[in-house]
């Protein structure tokens, strides 16, 4: 397993943690391991969207209009700490989004290209 494959697994055990948090009614320990997070968050984000030569040697075609509305749902859930809007987003679109960029950094990786 690579040290990207890592670094995006700790992020998805954090984006689990704070949905945890969230659901119990913990938003104030919730807010604060999501900002404590944001710029893993951001990092990764911004790696996919930056990724379309990634993306095109394995031929998959990554829609990156999805990326970009996971973030405007995560900017905007922050600011109206709308927290079934963010529960939401972190869970179901984000953490996809992540398990997906696994799942092609390991296709990769088994044809020896590097990421």
């Amino acid at each position: 397993m690579s040290e990207k494959v890592r670094y995006i697994e700790e992020i998805l055990n954090k984006i689990d943690d704070i949905y945890i948090l969230l659901c119990q009614g913990d938003k104030k320990d919730g807010f604060e391991k999501l900002n404590g997070m944001m710029n893993e968050l951001t990092n990764i984000l911004e790696e996919i969207l930056d990724g379309k030569e990634i993306f095109s040697k394995l031929e998959v075609e990554f829609p990156e209009e999805v990326v970009i509305q996971q973030i405007n749902n995560l900017a905007d859930a922050i600011e109206n700490k709308d927290i079934i809007l963010l529960t939401d987003t972190l869970n179901y679109e984000i953490k996809n989004t992540l398990l997906f960029y696994i799942d092609v950094i390991n296709e990769l990786e088994k044809n020896n290209i590097m990421v």
